[in-house]
């Protein structure tokens, strides 16, 4: 007899215990996703869209973009999300280093977990291993406060008699 899966099932060996994703995990702000966009670091297959960069934090953190330019399904683009947070909260303590990750769908509907985990394993080695990646250094902090950038002093204005 042939089974089929039901992705939407509760699975007893993804349970939260020892995987936790806080809120400090995730790019919120728009200055946060700039920095990430303006590196211009991305891997890609038919899926994803990966961006990255690194941070001076201790952990890794993910912005997700799900536009509906790929979907128009409000159900689907919260299903997108819901599987990429998941599929980031369960694997990404084994990669190595702290960057800021952005994940952006291509496809209508999304792959299963097991999918979706392998193809986001296999762009993050791909984008550690990026030669853009190597001349990178997190020069304002990534995620911490930025100080204000002093303005410049006014022009002396010539005064005429």
């Amino acid at each position: 007899m042939d089974e089929t899966v039901n992705h939407d099932r509760h699975d007893p060996l993804l349970e939260k215990q020892g995987y936790p994703f806080t809120k400090a995990m995730r790019l919120c702000k728009g200055a946060e996703f700039q920095r990430v966009f303006s590196q211009k670091t991305s891997v890609s297959d038919k899926t994803l869209v990966l961006y990255l960069r690194s941070n001076s934090l201790s952990h890794h953190r993910i912005g997700l973009c799900i536009s509906k330019k790929v979907t128009k399904n409000a159900p689907n683009r919260s299903r997108w999300k819901r599987l990429l947070r998941e599929a980031f909260r369960l694997d990404h303590k084994s990669w190595p280093g702290s960057f800021d990750f952005v994940l952006l769908a291509r496809t209508l509907l999304p792959p299963a977990l097991p999918e979706l985990r392998q193809t986001l394993l296999r762009l993050v080695k791909r984008g550690l291993n990026h030669p853009q990646l190597e001349q990178q250094t997190p020069r304002d902090g990534a995620g911490e406060k930025n100080t204000p950038t002093p303005k410049p002093a006014p022009k002396p204005t010539r005064d005429t008699p």
